[in-house]
């Protein structure tokens, strides 16, 4: 963009998860890459806070007393979910859960939820309360901007050598056989850092495009991972 420069940026700002693992280490990497390179702080955000500060940019006469409830889609049943007040106060902390029909049962008996995210449509095929509500919520730019920008005021920084994304639940995999793997342990070892290279370099490029096009009227480089 005409006008921009890199190294007027003052900060770069991150949405550190939930999510997928693969967009979370990727997102990171690009983040981190361009503190490094740029010499700039890290400001590291949950995404589902930033979710809620968009369904609260959107619905801003929402009652005090109704409870913010953000979903991300985890695949199958489950999701990544927490619940927070109208004031961002953590009402439920950050968490995975697979949905079944007593799910958020105590919440729901005590107020009102106001449910959203990409997660939300398979928990409202399941849930029958009078207390919930649905709408249609996805991450705002002025959301990030503005969560961004407070933490920034406050000098809330991330330390860069110990910032990892905030996975929520531990990565799952399956190794067929423990054996197998040991006599080729140097060769597979190589094939992984020369893979995880070339995706990072190509996300570091495809988010730089992405994210000066995305803030082109703020002092932020900011990178929503999901």
């Amino acid at each position: 963009i005409p006008g921009i420069f890199l190294k007027e940026i003052e900060v770069v700002a991150l949405t550190s998860g939930p999510g997928s693992y693969t967009g979370l280490r990727g997102g990171m990497a690009s983040a981190k890459g361009l503190c490094y390179a740029l010499k700039k702080p890290l400001i590291t955000i949950g995404t589902l806070e930033v979710l809620t500060v968009s369904a609260l940019q959107l619905f801003p006469e929402t009652p005090d007393a109704v409870l913010f409830c953000p979903m991300i889609d985890a695949r199958r049943m489950e999701i990544f979910t927490a619940i927070y007040q109208k004031d961002l106060a953590v009402f439920r902390p950050p968490s995975a859960l697979i949905l079944d029909e007593f799910s958020f049962e105590k919440e729901l008996d005590l107020k009102k939820i106001m449910f959203f995210g990409s997660g939300s449509d398979k928990w409202k095929l399941v849930c029958k309360h009078t207390n919930a509500g649905f709408e249609n919520v996805s991450i705002l730019p002025g959301a990030m901007s503005k969560c961004s920008d407070r933490l920034f005021l406050e000098n809330k920084f991330t330390e860069l050598a110990y910032s990892q994304p905030m996975y929520v639940k531990e990565f799952q995999t399956v190794i067929k056989s423990q054996q197998s793997l040991l006599p080729n342990k140097r060769y597979n070892l190589n094939i992984y850092l020369i893979a995880y290279s070339i995706i990072g370099i190509f996300v570091l490029f495809k988010h730089c495009s992405i994210i000066l096009n995305f803030y082109p009227y703020d002092d932020f480089v900011s990178i929503t991972c999901a």
